[in-house]
């Protein structure tokens, strides 16, 4: 569960987030980087990292939503 004191980029992350993402981005596992996120701060600070961000852009660049 996401506590009330996550900063606004993590918040805005997680509402931009489509329910395909969903997948890719769970509470405890990032697909994308292939991360184990144990605790809440971790999990921000992961889902808010410059690292996380450029791997998610290669993702999608790689993987169009579009299907094409």
């Amino acid at each position: 569960m996401v506590g009330s004191w996550q900063s606004s980029a993590y918040q805005t992350f997680l509402m931009k987030s489509s329910d395909i993402d969903q997948d890719l981005f769970t509470d405890s596992y990032c697909k994308v980087c292939s991360a184990q996120l144990i605790s809440e701060s971790q999990r921000v600070a992961h889902y808010e990292s410059r690292k996380h961000a450029s791997k998610v852009r290669l993702y999608y660049m790689l993987h169009p939503r579009d299907g094409g």
